[in-house]
């Protein structure tokens, strides 16, 4: 009887250990405080951005979106009807990878797209008709 107790309470302990938190969950973060540097560089590129359909029913009004160039900030976004505008700043001759970032305010959730666009000058990403649409990963 004393083995089939100390059964049953081994199967319990192992059944709510289970229960705990999924470790594919993203990790969350508090709100970030990008700065914009080389606010003062002479060329730029403007950028319209819109959210995958995965992720847009989560955004809100407080969710930021910035890009960088390295560890550089060179614009952050500003919001309007579901849209990002951005006017990304560099160097005439600058090439560098984008890295844009997005935070969600209400998951707090941090994501990222890397490398698959680069700085030019005076070029255009997406517009309010046809938004560049992020290919995002979770931090």
């Amino acid at each position: 009887m004393k083995q089939l107790f100390f059964l049953s309470i081994t199967i319990l302990a192992l059944a709510l250990a289970s229960c705990g938190k999924d470790d594919d969950s993203p990790t969350t973060y508090d709100a970030p405080q990008w700065a914009v540097k080389y606010s003062d560089a002479p060329m730029s590129m403007t950028a319209v951005i819109e959210l995958p359909d995965e992720i847009k029913k989560t955004q809100s009004s407080d969710d930021v979106l910035a890009v960088f160039i390295g560890t550089d900030c060179r614009a952050i976004a500003d919001q309007i009807k579901g849209q990002f505008f951005l006017n990304i700043v560099g160097e005439a001759e600058e090439t560098g990878v984008l890295t844009i970032k997005y935070y969600c305010a209400k998951t707090r959730y941090l994501y990222q797209e890397d490398g698959l666009v680069s700085f030019k000058a005076d070029d255009v990403l997406g517009t309010a008709d046809e938004p560049y649409i992020l290919s995002l990963t979770s931090l």
